[in-house]
Protein backbone atom coordinates (compact mmCIF):
# COMPACT_ATOMS: atom_id res chain seq x y z
CA UNK A 1 0.00 0.00 0.00
CA UNK A 2 2.65 1.92 1.09
CA UNK A 3 4.45 1.32 -2.40
CA UNK A 4 1.40 2.35 -4.84
CA UNK A 5 1.34 5.63 -2.64
CA UNK A 6 4.66 6.73 -3.08
CA UNK A 7 4.23 5.44 -7.22
CA UNK A 8 1.24 7.98 -7.31
CA UNK A 9 3.74 10.37 -5.65
CA UNK A 10 6.35 10.39 -7.98
CA UNK A 11 3.82 10.38 -11.09
CA UNK A 12 2.47 13.55 -10.12
CA UNK A 13 5.98 15.07 -9.61
CA UNK A 14 7.17 13.81 -13.02
CA UNK A 15 3.95 15.05 -14.85
CA UNK A 16 4.55 18.75 -12.79
CA UNK A 17 8.25 18.54 -13.87
CA UNK A 18 7.77 17.71 -17.20
CA UNK A 19 8.93 14.20 -17.84
CA UNK A 20 8.98 12.12 -20.84
CA UNK A 21 7.21 8.94 -19.46
CA UNK A 22 4.07 10.40 -18.13
CA UNK A 23 1.92 13.10 -20.51
CA UNK A 24 1.98 16.17 -18.71
CA UNK A 25 -1.26 16.95 -16.58
CA UNK A 26 -0.05 19.99 -15.18
CA UNK A 27 1.99 23.46 -15.41
CA UNK A 28 3.49 26.47 -13.72
CA UNK A 29 2.76 30.11 -15.49
CA UNK A 30 4.38 33.14 -14.13
CA UNK A 31 3.57 36.52 -15.10
CA UNK A 32 5.84 39.65 -14.55
CA UNK A 33 4.05 42.62 -15.27
CA UNK A 34 4.23 46.58 -15.36
CA UNK A 35 1.87 49.45 -16.22
CA UNK A 36 1.73 52.76 -16.24
CA UNK A 37 5.45 53.22 -15.75
CA UNK A 38 4.74 56.77 -17.39
CA UNK A 39 8.76 57.31 -18.49
CA UNK A 40 10.24 57.19 -14.85
CA UNK A 41 13.43 55.50 -16.32
CA UNK A 42 15.28 56.90 -13.09
CA UNK A 43 14.45 55.70 -9.25
CA UNK A 44 12.20 58.73 -7.64
CA UNK A 45 10.55 59.08 -4.55
CA UNK A 46 7.04 59.24 -3.43
CA UNK A 47 5.97 62.21 -0.56
CA UNK A 48 6.21 60.20 2.58
CA UNK A 49 2.19 60.05 3.18
CA UNK A 50 1.22 59.59 -0.40
CA UNK A 51 -2.50 59.68 -1.33
CA UNK A 52 -3.20 58.26 -5.40
CA UNK A 53 -6.33 60.43 -5.65
CA UNK A 54 -8.82 63.24 -4.39
CA UNK A 55 -10.65 61.60 -0.91
CA UNK A 56 -8.09 58.48 -1.07
CA UNK A 57 -6.50 57.12 1.96
CA UNK A 58 -2.90 56.94 1.85
CA UNK A 59 -1.06 54.21 0.62
CA UNK A 60 0.82 51.62 2.58
CA UNK A 61 3.70 51.29 -0.08
CA UNK A 62 6.30 49.08 1.32
CA UNK A 63 9.15 51.77 0.54
CA UNK A 64 8.41 55.56 -0.40
CA UNK A 65 12.16 57.01 -0.83
CA UNK A 66 14.18 55.91 -3.89
CA UNK A 67 11.94 53.13 -5.85
CA UNK A 68 11.86 52.06 -8.63
CA UNK A 69 13.79 52.12 -11.77
CA UNK A 70 14.01 50.34 -14.98
CA UNK A 71 17.50 49.20 -14.27
CA UNK A 72 16.85 47.26 -11.03
CA UNK A 73 13.57 46.12 -12.30
CA UNK A 74 16.01 44.47 -15.17
CA UNK A 75 17.99 42.44 -12.62
CA UNK A 76 14.49 40.88 -11.76
CA UNK A 77 13.11 40.26 -15.04
CA UNK A 78 16.40 38.87 -16.40
CA UNK A 79 16.80 36.69 -13.21
CA UNK A 80 13.35 35.01 -13.01
CA UNK A 81 13.26 35.14 -17.26
CA UNK A 82 16.00 32.46 -17.41
CA UNK A 83 13.39 30.03 -16.13
CA UNK A 84 10.82 28.01 -18.19
CA UNK A 85 7.23 29.43 -18.12
CA UNK A 86 7.79 33.35 -17.45
CA UNK A 87 5.99 35.42 -19.43
CA UNK A 88 7.25 39.49 -19.17
CA UNK A 89 4.24 41.90 -20.08
CA UNK A 90 3.37 45.68 -19.97
CA UNK A 91 -0.13 46.87 -19.75
CA UNK A 92 1.17 50.06 -21.57
CA UNK A 93 1.30 53.88 -20.69
CA UNK A 94 4.91 53.81 -21.08
CA UNK A 95 5.59 57.40 -22.10
CA UNK A 96 4.85 60.94 -20.93
CA UNK A 97 5.47 61.21 -17.15
CA UNK A 98 9.13 62.31 -17.06
CA UNK A 99 12.00 64.49 -18.71
CA UNK A 100 12.65 61.48 -21.09
CA UNK A 101 9.48 61.40 -22.92
CA UNK A 102 9.42 64.94 -23.07
CA UNK A 103 12.80 65.02 -24.97
CA UNK A 104 13.10 61.82 -26.77
CA UNK A 105 8.92 60.84 -27.61
CA UNK A 106 9.50 57.72 -26.51
CA UNK A 107 12.82 56.84 -27.60
CA UNK A 108 14.51 56.75 -24.34
CA UNK A 109 11.39 54.04 -23.23
CA UNK A 110 11.42 51.38 -25.98
CA UNK A 111 15.13 51.48 -25.79
CA UNK A 112 15.19 50.38 -21.83
CA UNK A 113 11.92 47.61 -22.35
CA UNK A 114 14.12 46.02 -25.09
CA UNK A 115 16.97 45.72 -22.77
CA UNK A 116 14.77 45.13 -19.78
CA UNK A 117 13.13 41.63 -22.05
CA UNK A 118 10.02 42.68 -22.47
CA UNK A 119 8.00 40.14 -24.21
CA UNK A 120 4.81 42.08 -24.89
CA UNK A 121 3.03 44.79 -24.68
CA UNK A 122 -0.20 46.78 -25.09
CA UNK A 123 -0.46 50.73 -26.12
CA UNK A 124 -2.22 52.79 -23.03
CA UNK A 125 -3.41 55.60 -23.96
CA UNK A 126 -0.43 58.13 -23.97
CA UNK A 127 1.29 56.39 -26.72
CA UNK A 128 -0.95 58.14 -28.64
CA UNK A 129 -0.18 61.59 -27.05
CA UNK A 130 2.84 61.86 -29.52
CA UNK A 131 1.52 62.45 -33.14
CA UNK A 132 1.41 59.43 -35.10
CA UNK A 133 4.81 59.77 -37.24
CA UNK A 134 6.40 59.67 -33.91
CA UNK A 135 4.13 56.00 -32.59
CA UNK A 136 5.37 54.35 -35.84
CA UNK A 137 8.39 55.19 -35.33
CA UNK A 138 8.48 53.71 -31.95
CA UNK A 139 6.72 50.42 -33.24
CA UNK A 140 9.36 50.24 -35.55
CA UNK A 141 12.06 50.45 -32.59
CA UNK A 142 10.10 47.64 -30.14
CA UNK A 143 11.63 44.21 -29.85
CA UNK A 144 8.00 43.17 -29.21
CA UNK A 145 4.95 42.65 -30.22
CA UNK A 146 2.62 46.24 -29.37
CA UNK A 147 -0.89 44.82 -29.43
CA UNK A 148 -4.26 47.16 -29.55
CA UNK A 149 -7.21 44.57 -31.21
CA UNK A 150 -9.51 47.10 -30.60
CA UNK A 151 -7.66 49.94 -32.45
CA UNK A 152 -8.00 50.44 -36.32
CA UNK A 153 -7.05 52.75 -38.86
CA UNK A 154 -9.11 54.93 -41.16
CA UNK A 155 -9.67 52.18 -43.98
CA UNK A 156 -10.64 49.75 -40.98
CA UNK A 157 -7.93 47.90 -41.00
CA UNK A 158 -5.96 47.05 -38.19
CA UNK A 159 -3.50 49.64 -36.84
CA UNK A 160 -1.96 47.48 -34.62
CA UNK A 161 -1.27 43.17 -34.09
CA UNK A 162 -4.41 42.35 -32.15
CA UNK A 163 -2.93 38.99 -30.42
CA UNK A 164 -0.23 36.68 -30.18
CA UNK A 165 -0.05 33.39 -29.35
CA UNK A 166 3.15 32.29 -27.09
CA UNK A 167 4.85 28.64 -26.09
CA UNK A 168 5.96 28.56 -22.79
CA UNK A 169 5.93 25.72 -19.79
CA UNK A 170 4.11 23.67 -22.56
CA UNK A 171 1.03 25.89 -22.75
CA UNK A 172 -0.13 27.60 -26.18
CA UNK A 173 -0.90 31.08 -24.44
CA UNK A 174 -2.90 33.87 -26.15
CA UNK A 175 -2.24 37.08 -25.56
CA UNK A 176 -4.90 39.38 -26.63
CA UNK A 177 -4.30 43.87 -26.38
CA UNK A 178 -6.81 46.57 -25.73
CA UNK A 179 -6.57 50.02 -25.29
CA UNK A 180 -9.71 52.46 -23.68
CA UNK A 181 -10.70 54.94 -26.57
CA UNK A 182 -9.30 58.26 -26.46
CA UNK A 183 -9.46 61.33 -27.76
CA UNK A 184 -5.99 61.90 -28.79
CA UNK A 185 -4.94 63.85 -32.32
CA UNK A 186 -4.66 60.99 -34.30
CA UNK A 187 -8.11 59.15 -32.91
CA UNK A 188 -9.66 63.43 -33.24
CA UNK A 189 -8.19 63.84 -36.66
CA UNK A 190 -9.92 60.18 -37.96
CA UNK A 191 -6.46 58.72 -38.51
CA UNK A 192 -7.62 55.95 -36.04
CA UNK A 193 -10.56 54.73 -34.21
CA UNK A 194 -10.96 52.45 -31.12
CA UNK A 195 -13.21 50.65 -30.64
CA UNK A 196 -15.35 49.58 -27.41
CA UNK A 197 -12.85 47.26 -25.46
CA UNK A 198 -15.86 44.55 -24.30
CA UNK A 199 -17.45 44.28 -27.45
CA UNK A 200 -13.71 43.60 -29.22
CA UNK A 201 -12.85 40.89 -26.57
CA UNK A 202 -16.46 39.20 -27.35
CA UNK A 203 -15.42 38.31 -30.84
CA UNK A 204 -11.79 37.55 -30.27
CA UNK A 205 -12.23 35.49 -27.20
CA UNK A 206 -13.92 32.61 -28.08
CA UNK A 207 -11.96 32.63 -31.33
CA UNK A 208 -8.53 32.41 -29.04
CA UNK A 209 -9.74 29.83 -26.91
CA UNK A 210 -9.88 27.19 -30.35
CA UNK A 211 -6.07 28.05 -30.73
CA UNK A 212 -5.13 28.25 -27.70
CA UNK A 213 -4.41 26.47 -23.84
CA UNK A 214 -4.20 29.65 -22.08
CA UNK A 215 -5.95 33.11 -22.45
CA UNK A 216 -4.41 36.02 -21.05
CA UNK A 217 -5.91 39.51 -21.52
CA UNK A 218 -3.25 42.79 -21.84
CA UNK A 219 -5.24 45.69 -21.15
CA UNK A 220 -5.48 48.83 -20.76
CA UNK A 221 -9.01 49.80 -19.66
CA UNK A 222 -9.00 50.25 -15.98
CA UNK A 223 -9.94 48.20 -12.86
CA UNK A 224 -13.26 48.30 -12.78
CA UNK A 225 -13.50 47.85 -16.49
CA UNK A 226 -11.14 45.06 -16.33
CA UNK A 227 -13.49 43.31 -13.72
CA UNK A 228 -16.78 44.27 -15.95
CA UNK A 229 -14.84 42.90 -19.14
CA UNK A 230 -14.35 39.52 -16.60
CA UNK A 231 -18.01 39.40 -16.06
CA UNK A 232 -19.30 39.52 -19.47
CA UNK A 233 -16.56 37.62 -21.28
CA UNK A 234 -16.19 34.34 -20.75
CA UNK A 235 -13.51 32.63 -21.34
CA UNK A 236 -10.51 34.46 -20.20
CA UNK A 237 -7.85 32.94 -17.54
CA UNK A 238 -6.50 36.40 -16.53
CA UNK A 239 -6.46 40.21 -16.70
CA UNK A 240 -3.23 42.14 -16.69
CA UNK A 241 -4.68 45.69 -16.18
CA UNK A 242 -3.55 49.45 -16.34
CA UNK A 243 -4.63 52.76 -16.76
CA UNK A 244 -6.45 53.38 -13.67
CA UNK A 245 -2.96 53.07 -11.34
CA UNK A 246 -4.80 50.73 -9.43
CA UNK A 247 -2.73 49.35 -6.68
CA UNK A 248 -3.51 45.48 -6.49
CA UNK A 249 -1.63 44.09 -4.02
CA UNK A 250 -3.01 40.29 -4.86
CA UNK A 251 -4.48 39.48 -7.54
CA UNK A 252 -8.26 39.48 -7.23
CA UNK A 253 -10.67 36.37 -8.86
CA UNK A 254 -13.90 37.14 -10.55
CA UNK A 255 -16.22 34.80 -10.43
CA UNK A 256 -17.51 33.59 -13.65
CA UNK A 257 -20.86 32.58 -14.55
CA UNK A 258 -19.81 29.48 -16.31
CA UNK A 259 -20.88 26.24 -14.69
CA UNK A 260 -18.23 24.96 -12.15
CA UNK A 261 -15.85 21.92 -13.23
CA UNK A 262 -13.08 19.79 -11.82
CA UNK A 263 -9.66 21.39 -11.44
CA UNK A 264 -10.77 25.30 -11.95
CA UNK A 265 -10.61 28.33 -10.16
CA UNK A 266 -13.89 29.42 -11.33
CA UNK A 267 -13.19 32.53 -12.79
CA UNK A 268 -10.96 34.98 -14.12
CA UNK A 269 -8.00 36.14 -12.44
CA UNK A 270 -7.05 40.25 -12.33
CA UNK A 271 -4.32 41.86 -11.33
CA UNK A 272 -2.67 45.62 -12.02
CA UNK A 273 0.52 46.78 -11.03
CA UNK A 274 0.07 50.31 -9.83
CA UNK A 275 2.17 52.72 -11.35
CA UNK A 276 5.82 53.97 -12.04
CA UNK A 277 7.90 50.95 -11.76
CA UNK A 278 8.10 50.84 -8.06
CA UNK A 279 6.77 47.73 -7.74
CA UNK A 280 7.17 44.33 -10.21
CA UNK A 281 3.72 42.54 -10.41
CA UNK A 282 4.11 38.98 -10.29
CA UNK A 283 1.36 36.42 -10.86
CA UNK A 284 1.68 32.75 -10.06
CA UNK A 285 -0.62 29.84 -12.20
CA UNK A 286 -1.17 26.20 -11.69
CA UNK A 287 -2.61 24.66 -14.76
CA UNK A 288 -4.10 21.44 -15.08
CA UNK A 289 -4.97 19.09 -18.38
CA UNK A 290 -8.10 16.75 -18.81
CA UNK A 291 -9.72 15.20 -21.58
CA UNK A 292 -11.29 18.37 -22.41
CA UNK A 293 -8.37 20.65 -22.02
CA UNK A 294 -6.41 22.91 -19.60
CA UNK A 295 -8.04 24.95 -16.64
CA UNK A 296 -6.92 27.57 -14.14
CA UNK A 297 -6.21 25.36 -11.32
CA UNK A 298 -4.76 28.14 -8.83
CA UNK A 299 -3.31 31.01 -8.41
CA UNK A 300 -1.40 33.57 -6.14
CA UNK A 301 0.69 37.09 -6.76
CA UNK A 302 2.60 39.77 -5.22
CA UNK A 303 4.09 43.30 -6.21
CA UNK A 304 7.64 43.12 -5.67
CA UNK A 305 9.26 46.21 -4.08
CA UNK A 306 11.73 47.67 -6.34
CA UNK A 307 14.00 49.08 -4.06
CA UNK A 308 17.70 50.49 -3.65
CA UNK A 309 18.64 46.84 -2.05
CA UNK A 310 18.23 45.47 -5.72
CA UNK A 311 21.07 45.82 -8.05
CA UNK A 312 20.73 47.64 -11.53
CA UNK A 313 21.58 45.50 -14.80
CA UNK A 314 24.43 46.85 -16.00
CA UNK A 315 23.51 47.04 -19.76
CA UNK A 316 19.89 48.77 -18.48
CA UNK A 317 21.80 50.93 -16.83
CA UNK A 318 23.90 51.81 -19.64
CA UNK A 319 20.91 52.39 -22.09
CA UNK A 320 19.68 55.10 -19.49
CA UNK A 321 22.71 56.92 -18.95
CA UNK A 322 23.14 57.35 -22.76
CA UNK A 323 20.11 59.20 -22.98
CA UNK A 324 20.11 61.17 -19.12
CA UNK A 325 23.27 62.23 -20.07
CA UNK A 326 21.69 64.47 -23.23
CA UNK A 327 19.67 66.31 -20.46
CA UNK A 328 20.80 65.73 -17.31
CA UNK A 329 21.98 69.71 -17.33
CA UNK A 330 18.30 71.44 -18.23
CA UNK A 331 17.03 68.84 -15.68
CA UNK A 332 19.07 68.62 -12.74
CA UNK A 333 18.71 72.40 -12.10
CA UNK A 334 17.57 73.52 -8.61
CA UNK A 335 14.81 76.25 -9.27
CA UNK A 336 13.36 76.44 -5.80
CA UNK A 337 12.58 74.26 -2.32
CA UNK A 338 9.13 73.09 -1.00
CA UNK A 339 8.48 73.66 2.64
CA UNK A 340 6.43 70.51 2.70
CA UNK A 341 5.21 67.61 0.48
CA UNK A 342 2.82 68.77 -1.97
CA UNK A 343 -0.06 66.43 -1.90
CA UNK A 344 -3.43 65.92 -2.53
CA UNK A 345 -5.11 69.36 -3.45
CA UNK A 346 -1.78 70.94 -3.78
CA UNK A 347 -0.22 70.37 -6.59
CA UNK A 348 -3.22 70.62 -9.15
CA UNK A 349 -3.85 74.03 -6.82
CA UNK A 350 0.02 75.09 -7.37
CA UNK A 351 -0.95 75.36 -11.11
CA UNK A 352 -3.98 76.76 -10.84
CA UNK A 353 -2.43 79.37 -8.95
CA UNK A 354 0.41 79.77 -11.59
CA UNK A 355 -2.02 80.59 -14.23
CA UNK A 356 -4.14 83.10 -12.76
CA UNK A 357 -1.31 84.47 -11.33
CA UNK A 358 0.77 85.44 -13.98
CA UNK A 359 -1.80 86.69 -16.09
CA UNK A 360 -3.30 88.72 -13.72
CA UNK A 361 -6.56 86.84 -14.62
CA UNK A 362 -10.17 86.82 -12.28
CA UNK A 363 -9.76 82.73 -12.50
CA UNK A 364 -7.66 79.66 -13.70
CA UNK A 365 -9.66 76.81 -14.93
CA UNK A 366 -7.98 73.45 -15.98
CA UNK A 367 -8.47 69.47 -15.61
CA UNK A 368 -6.73 68.12 -12.70
CA UNK A 369 -5.70 65.03 -14.54
CA UNK A 370 -2.83 66.97 -16.31
CA UNK A 371 -0.91 67.24 -12.67
CA UNK A 372 0.70 64.02 -13.08
CA UNK A 373 2.93 63.52 -9.76
CA UNK A 374 3.22 65.16 -6.45
CA UNK A 375 6.01 67.56 -4.84
CA UNK A 376 8.51 65.81 -2.37
CA UNK A 377 10.08 68.63 0.47
CA UNK A 378 13.04 70.10 -0.29
CA UNK A 379 14.69 71.05 -3.00
CA UNK A 380 12.59 71.14 -6.81
CA UNK A 381 14.19 70.64 -9.94
CA UNK A 382 12.99 71.32 -13.34
CA UNK A 383 13.10 67.67 -13.94
CA UNK A 384 10.39 67.80 -10.95
CA UNK A 385 8.29 70.21 -12.50
CA UNK A 386 8.68 68.06 -15.78
CA UNK A 387 7.05 64.83 -13.82
CA UNK A 388 4.26 67.23 -12.10
CA UNK A 389 3.13 68.27 -15.48
CA UNK A 390 4.83 66.78 -18.00
CA UNK A 391 2.73 67.48 -20.91
CA UNK A 392 3.71 70.06 -23.86
CA UNK A 393 0.13 72.46 -23.57
CA UNK A 394 -0.22 75.76 -24.62
CA UNK A 395 -1.45 78.74 -22.14
CA UNK A 396 -5.03 80.52 -23.58
CA UNK A 397 -6.69 82.68 -22.29
CA UNK A 398 -10.25 84.12 -22.69
CA UNK A 399 -13.12 86.10 -21.07
CA UNK A 400 -16.87 84.66 -20.09
CA UNK A 401 -20.15 85.61 -18.48
CA UNK A 402 -20.76 84.17 -15.37
CA UNK A 403 -23.42 82.09 -16.99
CA UNK A 404 -20.55 80.45 -18.98
CA UNK A 405 -18.69 80.02 -16.37
CA UNK A 406 -21.42 78.42 -14.61
CA UNK A 407 -21.53 75.49 -17.61
CA UNK A 408 -17.49 75.21 -17.23
CA UNK A 409 -17.66 74.30 -13.82
CA UNK A 410 -20.17 71.09 -14.57
CA UNK A 411 -16.96 69.70 -16.01
CA UNK A 412 -15.80 69.85 -12.13
CA UNK A 413 -12.06 71.44 -13.19
CA UNK A 414 -9.10 72.47 -10.70
CA UNK A 415 -9.49 76.15 -10.48
CA UNK A 416 -7.88 79.28 -8.45
CA UNK A 417 -9.79 82.33 -8.03
CA UNK A 418 -13.00 80.37 -8.01
CA UNK A 419 -14.95 78.02 -5.46
CA UNK A 420 -17.90 75.91 -6.15
CA UNK A 421 -20.13 73.29 -5.30
CA UNK A 422 -22.26 70.47 -7.15
CA UNK A 423 -24.29 68.42 -5.81
CA UNK A 424 -27.10 65.87 -8.10
CA UNK A 425 -25.31 66.74 -11.09
CA UNK A 426 -26.06 70.36 -10.64
CA UNK A 427 -23.95 73.31 -9.48
CA UNK A 428 -25.30 74.86 -6.23
CA UNK A 429 -22.93 77.48 -5.38
CA UNK A 430 -20.32 79.23 -7.43
CA UNK A 431 -18.10 82.67 -6.20
CA UNK A 432 -15.32 84.59 -7.56
CA UNK A 433 -13.11 86.39 -5.52
CA UNK A 434 -15.34 85.62 -2.44
CA UNK A 435 -18.39 86.90 -4.04
CA UNK A 436 -21.24 84.88 -5.88
CA UNK A 437 -20.72 84.71 -9.71
CA UNK A 438 -22.89 87.17 -11.88
CA UNK A 439 -24.56 85.30 -14.83
CA UNK A 440 -24.15 89.05 -16.67
CA UNK A 441 -20.99 90.16 -16.17
CA UNK A 442 -17.49 89.29 -17.83
CA UNK A 443 -14.90 87.52 -16.23
CA UNK A 444 -10.88 87.01 -17.47
CA UNK A 445 -10.38 83.20 -17.41
CA UNK A 446 -7.04 81.39 -18.31
CA UNK A 447 -6.60 77.79 -19.05
CA UNK A 448 -4.69 76.19 -21.28
CA UNK A 449 -5.46 74.03 -24.94
CA UNK A 450 -6.28 70.53 -23.74
CA UNK A 451 -9.11 71.94 -21.51
CA UNK A 452 -10.11 74.58 -23.65
CA UNK A 453 -10.80 72.65 -26.53
CA UNK A 454 -12.07 69.42 -24.81
CA UNK A 455 -14.41 72.08 -21.99
CA UNK A 456 -14.45 75.71 -22.98
CA UNK A 457 -17.59 76.37 -25.10
CA UNK A 458 -17.22 77.15 -28.85
CA UNK A 459 -18.72 80.58 -28.75
CA UNK A 460 -15.73 81.73 -26.47
CA UNK A 461 -13.02 83.23 -27.90
CA UNK A 462 -9.59 81.78 -26.90
CA UNK A 463 -6.75 83.84 -26.83
CA UNK A 464 -2.82 82.88 -27.40
CA UNK A 465 -1.12 82.76 -24.00
CA UNK A 466 2.44 83.01 -25.75
CA UNK A 467 4.23 80.36 -22.90
CA UNK A 468 4.14 76.49 -22.08
CA UNK A 469 2.49 75.91 -19.11
CA UNK A 470 5.56 74.09 -17.47
CA UNK A 471 7.29 76.97 -18.66
CA UNK A 472 5.60 79.02 -16.03
CA UNK A 473 5.50 76.94 -13.51
CA UNK A 474 9.41 76.93 -13.03
CA UNK A 475 9.16 80.72 -13.73
CA UNK A 476 6.94 81.26 -10.76
CA UNK A 477 9.32 78.70 -8.37
CA UNK A 478 12.40 80.21 -9.15
CA UNK A 479 10.48 83.65 -8.31
CA UNK A 480 9.42 82.97 -4.92
CA UNK A 481 12.52 80.70 -4.31
CA UNK A 482 10.38 79.05 -1.29
CA UNK A 483 6.93 77.54 -1.64
CA UNK A 484 4.32 76.25 0.56
CA UNK A 485 1.96 73.78 -0.11
CA UNK A 486 -1.98 74.66 -0.63
CA UNK A 487 -4.39 71.87 0.11
CA UNK A 488 -7.63 73.48 0.18
CA UNK A 489 -10.33 71.80 -1.58
CA UNK A 490 -11.55 74.46 -3.79
CA UNK A 491 -14.46 72.76 -5.58
CA UNK A 492 -16.93 70.51 -3.95
CA UNK A 493 -18.64 67.23 -5.75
Amino acid sequence: MRFRRLLAILAVFIAFSGGSWAEQRYARLTILHTNDTHSHLLPFSYPTTFIPERGAKPLNLPAYQNVGGIARRATIIKRENMKDGVLVLDAGDVIDGSPFSIEFKGEADFAALNATGYEVMVTGNHEYGNNLEDFNKRLREAHFPVLGANVFKSDGSPFLIPYVILNEAGLRTAVLGLVVPNNYAAVKEGKLTIKDPVEVAKEWVPKLRQMADVVILLTHIGFEDDERLARQVPGIDVIIGGHSHTRVPKPVLVKSKLPPRAFWVGGTVVAQDFQWGGELGEVDLTFHKDDTGWSLMSFDGRLIPITSDIPEDPSVRAVVEKYHKRIAAKYDEVIGEATADFIEEAPVNMVSDVLRETYNADFAVHNDGAVRADLVKGPITIGDIAMLFPFSDWVQTFHATGAQIKDILLSKPAVSGIKYKIEGGKLVSAEIGGKPIEDAQIYKGVTHVFYAENAIPKEITMEDGKAWVRDLIIKWIKQKKTISPDNEYRAQF
